[in-house]
């Protein structure tokens, strides 16, 4: 009966994001032009007027859209900067190993359901995800390429974990993230403490259960006109200070934002934090070796303690950093002016950290009838 409740809460979860989701693609992703259509029953004047209006519109919307891509560009241009200049954060890679088996033989997510002290159910973490893979399968494979190029330059002994080419992918918006998880999306009240392990049984099924109606009813919000895609725009590769190796992109179009912004504000239950980035995860670094193979490290102010370096390693040496800027420079170039047309979207419940293994539902963006 357990695990039938279980199954059956997150098939529920799936129904509702579904509905909803699509209701937001068909609605939302159009420029705001397309939201704006004219008084067919009214004056001529009028419609002339509704057309100046929604043009003006058009133009302010493609204007913040520029707007925002120049301010992402300079925050890549920044990130990549602080590596090459203060090399990586070890604090910030102890922390993030935290959510990793440390193995041998290599380092993999842990699955939520042995997280401790307090294991989370399934279902707990939920997100919205573009598939690289699944739009660009050459794409995936050229960021794989990417990948062990780079990983190629760091000292031997490190800890890495590299995401699967099927599991690179650009996260869209967390429903429920597992700092920060929120059993119901929809609720402006569901938080953390009701999704702990402690406080799941028959008081949570019931939730669940309760909520059925809700789900159904956004469920009929599913079937709709068709929505086209976005692109995406690729716009540097870079080793951030945390250890994580991100191609990251912009949004010229400003649909992306949009759907952001729309599903924030129409789930309220969800992560108050997101992501203000687009990045695709290539790899993340867990552990260096205690010393760097050459014994030249970073300068004496940047050393770690004892204790840090035992659990993050030291810091990579001069040589190194420079080599990985350079690369992650070369492949910036070579991908310079890659598009990414997004016509599809998967929406998870993940069950282990940061690789959206778990139950995966597609959503296509061009569908004009969605699963119910």
């Amino acid at each position: 009966m357990k695990s039938f409740m279980r199954l059956g809460g997150s098939v529920l979860l799936a129904v509702a994001v579904f509905g909803s989701l699509a209701h937001l693609l068909r609605r939302w992703l159009q420029p705001t032009s397309a939201c704006q259509p004219a008084d067919r029953q009214g004056k001529q004047q009028h419609s002339s007027s509704t057309s100046k209006h929604t043009a003006l519109l058009a133009d302010e919307s493609d204007a913040a859209a520029q707007q925002a891509v120049i301010e992402l560009q300079r925050v890549y241009a920044s990130m990549a900067a602080a590596f090459s200049a203060g090399g990586l954060d070890l604090d910030a890679i102890a922390e993030t190993a935290a959510w990793f088996e440390m193995g041998p033989p290599a380092p993999w997510p842990r699955r939520y359901s042995s997280f401790l002290p307090h294991p989370l159910p399934p279902g707990s973490v939920r997100l919205v995800v573009v598939p690289l893979a699944d739009n660009c399968p050459r794409l995936a494979s050229t960021a794989a390429a990417a990948a062990a190029d780079i990983l190629g330059l760091l000292p031997p002994g490190r800890k890495v974990f590299s995401n699967a080419r099927q599991n690179l992918h650009i996260t869209v918006f967390h429903f429920s993230h597992p700092a920060d998880t929120r059993p119901d999306s929809l609720d402006a009240c569901s938080g953390l403490a009701h999704c702990l392990a402690a406080q799941q049984g028959p008081a949570a099924a019931q939730q669940q259960g309760s909520h059925l109606q809700q789900q159904q009813q956004q469920q009929q919000l599913g079937r709709g006109d068709a929505s086209p895609p976005f692109t995406l725009q690729f716009e540097r590769g870079l080793l951030a200070r945390s250890g994580v190796l991100l191609l990251t992109w912009s949004d010229p179009s400003g649909a992306l934002a949009r759907l952001r912004s729309t599903l924030h504000s129409s789930f309220p239950g969800a992560c108050s934090k997101q992501s203000s980035i687009i990045h695709t995860s290539l790899f993340r670094i867990l552990g260096t070796p205690a010393s760097s193979p050459d014994g030249a490290g970073r300068p004496s102010q940047q050393q770690t303690s004892e204790q840090e370096v035992s659990a993050a390693g030291a810091p990579l040496s001069d040589a190194a950093i420079q080599s990985i800027s350079a690369a992650c420079e070369r492949w910036t170039q070579q991908l310079r002016g890659t598009r990414l047309a997004v016509s599809s979207l998967w929406w998870v419940a993940e069950e282990e950290f940061s690789s959206i293994q778990g139950q995966r539902l597609p959503l296509a963006c061009c569908s004009k009838t969605l699963p119910n």
